[in-house]
C-alpha cells in the first residue's frame, strides 16, 4: 500500500503571501497585534499557506493555536475554538482547566448562560497567555466556523490593539463568511485571494512531487488540475501508484509501453482521484478510514474504536498508513484529514443506508461512552433513520444539557422525537417543554409560545391536554415566551392562570407571583408591582421557598432604592442575599441583587462600597451570563460621573456599549456620555441624541439623565431659560418612577441656573425642599446640596464654603466646583474681589482636573464681567501624553509594566476585564503607542511606574 509521496511538500507559487505573512509574524514577535484573511476555493492551497505560517510563528518563538471549522460541526457551539485548544503547543495545561471543563459541560452554575461562560473563560485564557508573550491563532475553513466560535473570534480581534497576538483565518468565499469578514475588515486586517497556480508554479510543484523536472507528457496529463495544488498533488500521486511515472536523467515523465501503463488519466475528477488513493489500503483499513471520515473532521482513535467495537490497537494500526502518507494527521490526540475534500470523498463511498445506520449507532455508542451531548445529537440528526425508542429515551434524559449547550440542535432533534412518539407516551409533555425551552433559548419566542400553547391546550388522543407533571413547566415557558416578545399584559394573564390552576403547586405559584411583579415593574406599574412582590414574598415564606422569598425582597429593595429610601433598601437587599445564599440565580427568573445594593450605596455616598458591589455583579454576569450585564456598566458609569472619575466613566461606557445589550440599556450609557461631553465642551456632538427620549429598558430609572443632558446642551447653545424649566419641572414632578428626593442630583445645576437667571422664586422653593430633606439627617452630599442652594439664595459665601467642603468630603468634585464658582460670584458682588479671585481659582482647579472646559469658560466669563480675573495660570489636564492619564490609567500602566494580564489587573483594581481592555486602548491612544510591550518599556524607561495597591480605592 505504500508509495513514494510522504506528507506535505514545499509551498510553491505563493512567495508574495509568504513574505507578507512573515512581516506580520515579525511584527507580532515585536509586540504588535495583527490579523489577516486568506481566501480561495477548495484545494487552492489555503491550508498549506497556514502550515507555512505556523512554521514561521514557531521559529519566531510564538505560541501557536491552530484549529479549523468543520462542515459536520457548524451547529456544535465552540467546535472551532475547541479544535484550537486541542492543537496548542507549549501552553500551560492548567490555564485550560476552566475552559475544558466548561466545554465538557462541567463547572458552570446551573443558572448560568453556558455560551457566555465559555466565551469569557476563553478570552480570559487568551489574555493570560499573550499578555507578555507573543502568539498566533490560526483558523482554517472559516466558512464552516460555528457561530459561537465566530463571536469569540470577534472579541479576540478587539484585543489586538494591545496584545501581541496574530490572528489569521482562511476560508472559501461563502455567505457564511460575510459577518466575520466584516469583523476583520473593521480591524484593518490584511487579506489575500489565492488563485490557481501559474504554469511556472505548476511545473515547480510537479517537480517537487515527482522528484524531477516534468516532461511535456506529464505536464499535459496534469492540465485537468487547472492549477489546483491539491488536485495536482493527488494526480501525481495517482500516476505514481499505477506505475506510470518514471524519472530519468532528472526528468519526470509519463511512461508508456513496456516501461509503464498507457499514460491515461487515473480518474476523471478530483473526487475519483481522491477515492482512488485509498484503493491501496487493505479492506479492513478502508473500513476504519471510512468510519473515521464519516465521524467528522477531528475524531479520536478511541471514538472510532467505540463506534466500530474493535480494540484501539486495531484502529491505530489501520490508520497508520494514512498518517504516514500524509492523508491523515494525528495531532492533539485527534485524527484529522489533511483536506476536507479527502474526508468528504471517502465518507461518500459508503452507501447512504449504511451511512445513516452507522451515524445513528455512533450517536448512541458515543453517548454511552460519555461524549458531550451535542456531538451525540449531531450524529443522530445526520442519520436519516427515524428516531427509535432508545433515541427518544436518550434525548428525554439529555435534553436539559442539550438545550443549554446547543439549542438549535435540540430543536431539530426534539421535533423529530415528537414525530416518533405515540399518543399516550409519558415522555410527550417533557419533550414539548424542552422544545419550548430550546426555541426560546435559540431566539424564537413566538415559536416557543406556539409550542407551549399546543402542548397545554390541544387535546390529543389517549393523553390529557397537558401531560401529568408538566403543566407548571409548560405554563412557565408560555409566560416567558410572551415576556420575551414584549407582551407583558398577556404574560401576566398566563401567569395568573397558572396560579389558579390545580396543576401548579404552591412553590411554583410563588415564583409565578415573582414573575408577575417583575412584569409590572417592566411596564412601569409600580403600585401593582409592589402588591405582587408582597404577595410573592408572603407566598415564598409560607412555602419555605428560598428563591421566591429572596426575589420578593429583592424587588421591594429596588423599589425602596428608587424612591430614595436607600437605608431601607439596603436592609431588604441584605436580607435577600442572606436567604439566597449559595443558590444559583435562575435564568428564567433572574435578579441582580448586587446592582440594587450598589444603587442604594451610591445614594448613601458610600461610593467605594458601591463600586465593589457593581464589580461583583459584573463578574458574576461575565462568568454566568445574564441579560442584565449592561446594568452594572451603567452603575459604574453613574458612580464615575458623580465621583468625578470621568475618564473611568467613559471607559465603562465603551465597555458597556460593546456588551450584548439585549434589553436596550445602552441609552442610559449614552445619556451619561452626553453629560460628560457637554462639560468637556462637546455639546454639539450630542445635540441630536439628547432631543430623543430614553426608550431603553432602564428608562424608568435613567430617563432623568437624558433630560439632564438635554438641559445642559440647551444651556450650552444659549438657552439657559429652557434648561432651567426642563430641570426644575423634572425635579419637582419626578421623572417616570424616580421621585423628587432621588432627583436631588439635578439640584446643583438647578440652583446654579436659578442664580444665573435671578429666579429667586424657584431658588427659594428649591432651598426649602432641600432643607426639609437635609433635616431628616441625610448624607453629606445632601447637606452640601442644601447648603449650595441656601448660599446662592442668601448670597452667603460662608454657607457656600460649607457646601464646597461637604461636596469635597462626599467625593463629588463637580458640585464642589459649582459651590466655589457661586462663592466667587457672591464675593465679587460684595466687592470682595481678592477673595472672589481665590474662590474662582479653586473652582478652576476642580474644573481643570475634570477636563470641564465648558464650566471653566463659563466661570471665567461671568466673573470677568464682575471684574474678577484669574489670579494664577489656569490649566486643564492635557488630552495626550503622560499628563493626560487618569489615576486609574496610571495604575493600569504600572501593572502592565509588571507583566500583569487584563484579568490580573481587573482583580487588583476592582474593575471588569472588559473595562481593563478599554483602559488600555485609552492609554495607548493618549501616549501614541501601539503595543502593550511598548507601553511597559516606555513606562520603565521614564521611571513613571508606580506601586499599584492591592485594590484600588474609589
Amino acid at each position: 500500500m505504500s508509495f513514494r509521496m510522504q506528507g506535505p511538500v514545499r509551498l510553491v507559487g505563493r512567495a508574495p503571501e509568504v513574505a507578507a505573512l512573515a512581516g506580520l509574524v515579525q511584527a507580532t514577535a515585536d509586540g504588535h497585534g495583527g490579523s489577516g484573511v486568506v481566501r480561495g476555493e477548495a484545494g487552492i492551497g489555503k491550508t498549506a499557506l497556514l502550515d507555512t505560517l505556523a512554521a514561521q510563528c514557531r521559529r519566531a518563538g510564538l505560541l501557536v493555536l491552530r484549529g479549523a471549522g468543520a462542515k459536520l460541526e457548524r451547529r456544535v457551539p465552540f467546535a472551532a475554538l475547541h479544535s484550537c485548544l486541542r492543537s496548542r503547543v507549549g501552553a500551560p495545561p492548567c490555564d485550560l482547566d476552566r475552559v475544558s471543563r466548561l466545554l465538557r459541560g462541567e463547572g458552570a452554575a446551573a443558572g448560568s448562560d453556558w455560551d457566555v461562560a465559555i466565551s469569557e473563560a476563553f478570552v480570559e485564557v487568551v489574555g493570560q497567555w499573550f499578555a507578555t508573550a507573543p502568539g498566533a491563532l490560526l483558523l482554517d475553513d472559516l466558512h464552516w466556523v460555528d457561530p459561537s466560535s465566530a463571536a469569540v473570534l470577534g472579541r479576540l480581534l478587539g484585543l489586538l490593539n494591545h496584545l501581541p497576538l496574530l490572528i489569521v483565518a482562511a476560508g472559501r468565499p461563502a455567505p457564511e463568511m460575510a459577518g466575520l469578514l466584516k469583523e476583520f475588515e473593521a480591524r484593518g486586517s490584511e487579506s489575500w485571494d489565492l488563485g490557481p497556480l501559474t504554469p511556472p508554479a505548476v511545473a515547480e510543484l510537479v517537480h517537487d512531487l515527482a522528484g524531477g523536472r516534468p516532461g511535456a507528457r506529464l505536464l499535459k496529463r496534469v492540465e485537468p488540475a487547472a492549477g489546483s495544488p491539491l488536485f495536482l498533488t493527488e494526480l501525481v500521486a495517482a500516476y505514481e501508484r499505477q506505475g506510470d511515472l518514471c524519472v530519468r536523467d532528472g526528468v519526470a515523465e509519463i511512461a508508456t509501453g513496456p516501461d509503464g501503463g498507457d499514460g491515461s488519466l487515473p480518474a476523471g475528477s478530483l473526487d475519483e482521484v481522491l477515492v482512488d488513493r485509498f484503493g491501496c489500503f487493505a479492506p479492513q483499513e478502508q473500513d476504519v478510514l471510512e468510519v473515521t471520515a464519516l465521524l467528522g473532521a477531528a475524531v479520536t482513535p478511541q471514538d472510532v474504536s467505540t463506534v466500530l467495537g474493535i480494540p484501539l490497537r486495531e484502529v491505530l494500526e489501520a490508520v497508520g498508513g494514512a498518517v504516514r502518507s500524509g492523508v491523515l494527521v494525528y495531532n492533539g490526540g485527534r485524527l484529522t484529514f489533511r483536506h476536507e475534500l479527502i474526508r468528504q470523498a471517502l465518507a461518500d463511498r459508503m452507501p447512504s443506508t449504511t451511512r445513516s445506520a452507522v451515524l445513528a449507532h455512533a450517536g448512541h455508542a458515543l453517548a454511552a461512552a460519555g461524549t458531550p451531548v451535542e456531538r451525540s445529537a449531531q450524529y443522530l440528526l445526520l442519520s436519516d433513520q427515524p428516531l427509535d425508542f432508545r433515541s427518544v429515551d436518550w434525548l428525554d434524559a439529555s435534553a436539559d444539557a442539550l438545550v443549554m449547550r446547543a439549542p438549535e440542535l435540540a430543536v431539530d432533534l426534539l421535533e423529530r422525537s415528537l414525530q416518533a412518539v405515540q399518543p399516550g407516551d409519558g415522555r410527550t409533555g417533557r419533550l414539548h417543554h424542552q422544545l419550548a425551552r430550546a426555541l426560546l433559548r435559540g431566539g424564537n419566542p413566538a415559536a416557543a409560545e406556539r409550542c407551549a400553547r399546543a402542548a397545554l391546550y390541544t387535546p390529543r388522543a389517549g393523553e390529557p391536554a397537558a401531560a401529568v407533571g408538566q403543566e407548571a413547566a409548560l405554563r412557565w415557558q408560555l409566560a416567558l415566551s410572551l415576556l420575551h416578545q414584549g407582551m407583558l399584559d398577556q404574560a401576566v394573564e398566563e401567569a395568573e392562570a397558572a396560579i389558579a390552576s390545580d396543576g401548579v403547586g404552591a412553590v411554583e405559584a410563588a415564583r409565578f407571583r415573582c414573575f408577575i411583579a417583575q412584569c409590572h415593574g417592566f411596564s412601569g406599574r409600580l403600585d401593582l408591582m409592589a402588591a405582587a412582590a408582597e404577595g410573592a414574598l408572603a407566598c415564598g415564606r409560607a412555602n419555605q421557598d428560598a428563591y421566591s422569598t429572596a426575589f420578593g425582597l429583592y424587588l421591594l429593595a429596588g423599589m425602596r432604592a428608587s424612591a430614595s429610601h436607600p437605608g431601607q433598601a439596603l436592609e431588604l437587599i441584605d436580607e435577600s442575599l442572606a436567604i439566597l445564599g449559595d443558590l444559583d440565580v435562575s435564568p428564567d427568573l433572574p435578579m441582580i441583587p448586587h446592582f440594587v445594593r450598589g444603587f442604594a450605596l451610591v445614594e448613601l455616598d458610600r461610593f467605594a462600597e458601591a463600586r465593589r458591589e457593581f464589580v461583583t455583579g459584573l463578574r458574576d454576569c461575565e462568568y454566568g451570563g445574564t441579560v442584565f450585564q449592561v446594568w452594572y456598566h451603567v452603575g459604574m458609569t453613574q458612580l464615575g460621573y458623580y465621583g468625578g472619575r470621568w475618564d473611568d466613566a467613559l471607559t465603562e461606557i465603551t465597555a458597556g456599549v460593546a456588551t450584548n445589550d439585549l434589553l436596550g440599556v445602552g441609552d442610559a450609557l449614552r445619556s451619561m456620555q452626553a453629560l460628560i461631553g457637554v462639560h468637556r465642551g462637546r455639546a454639539r456632538e450630542f445635540a441630536d441624541l439628547v432631543e430623543h427620549p430614553d426608550r431603553g429598558f432602564a428608562a424608568d430609572i435613567y430617563e432623568f439623565a437624558r433630560r439632564w443632558a438635554r438641559a445642559l446642551v440647551r444651556e450650552a447653545a444659549g438657552a439657559p431659560g429652557d434648561a432651567l424649566d426642563l430641570l426644575f419641572d423634572s425635579w419637582k414632578y419626578g421623572v417616570r418612577e424616580m421621585s423628587q428626593d432621588y432627583l436631588r442630583w439635578l439640584c446643583p445645576d438647578i440652583a446654579r441656573l436659578c442664580r444665573r437667571l435671578d429666579r429667586t422664586d424657584l431658588l427659594g422653593h428649591l432651598t426649602a425642599e432641600l432643607g426639609r430633606l437635609a433635616a431628616r439627617g441625610s448624607t453629606v452630599s445632601i447637606q452640601g446640596t442644601a447648603s449650595l442652594a441656601r448660599g446662592l439664595l442668601e448670597s452667603d459665601p460662608d454657607v457656600l464654603g460649607e457646601a464646597a467642603g461637604a461636596f469635597r468630603m462626599a467625593g463629588q468634585p463637580l458640585a464642589e466646583g459649582y459651590a466655589q464658582e457661586g462663592a466667587a460670584e457672591v464675593l465679587a458682588g460684595a466687592g470682595r474681589t481678592e477673595e472672589a479671585g481665590a474662590a474662582l481659582d479653586a473652582a478652576l482647579a476642580v474644573y481643570g482636573q475634570l477636563g470641564a472646559v465648558w464650566d471653566a469658560d463659563r466661570a471665567k466669563r461671568r466673573l470677568a464681567e464682575a471684574g474678577v480675573r484669574v489670579a494664577r495660570p489656569w490649566r486643564v489636564r492635557p488630552t495626550t501624553g503622560w499628563g493626560a492619564l487618569s489615576s486609574t490609567e496610571h495604575l493600569v500602566t504600572a501593572l502592565v509594566s509588571e507583566g500583569c494580564s487584563d484579568r490580573d489587573i481587573a482583580g487588583r483594581l476592582l474593575v471588569s476585564p472588559r473595562t481593563v481592555t478599554q483602559h488600555l486602548v485609552s492609554v495607548l491612544g493618549k501616549l501614541g503607542l501601539s503595543t502593550r510591550a511598548e507601553l511597559a518599556a516606555v513606562a520603565r524607561r521614564n521611571g513613571t511606574t508606580v506601586q499599584a495597591p492591592a485594590s484600588a480605592p474609589f
